[in-house]
Order: C-alpha cells, then sequence, then structure tokens
C-alpha cells in the first residue's frame, strides 16, 4: 500500500466513525476533523518508533562500549 493509499484510508475510516458517533456537535462528513484524527494517529506512531530506534541506537552504542572495554 502506498503512502497516498495508506492516507486515505485513515481519513476514511475516521471520517466513518465520525458519521457514526456525535458527541453534542455533528461532525458528519467534516473532512477536517478526520484528516486531524489520522495526523495524530501518525504523529504518535512516528513518536513511538523514533522512541524504538533512539533506544535501539543506545543500546547498541552500549554494547560496543563493552567491547571495547573488553579489549583493553
Amino acid at each position: 500500500m502506498t503512502p497516498k493509499e495508506k492516507a486515505k484510508e485513515l481519513v476514511d475510516r475516521f471520517e466513518q466513525h465520525s458519521k457514526a458517533v456525535t458527541y453534542g456537535f455533528n461532525f458528519s462528513g467534516d473532512i477536517d476533523h478526520s484528516v486531524e484524527c489520522a495526523l495524530i494517529c501518525v504523529d504518535e506512531i512516528i513518536e513511538s518508533i523514533r522512541h524504538i530506534i533512539g533506544e535501539k541506537l543506545r543500546i547498541e552504542y552500549y554494547f560496543e562500549v563493552k567491547q571495547e572495554i573488553e579489549k583493553l
């Protein structure tokens, strides 16, 4: 699935949810609301991946430090 296709899928899913649910407001067909929800979702995924990659890089760094210590 291309990024463009995934973006459309996410927005469509949020739009369907917005049509089915109202919390005192009618979000029915509000594409801006659906886009904002999809962006929040993707931002959370990106931040989670960034954190995981950052942790992995730190762990790899200290494995290398350990190897260098063992060489001393």
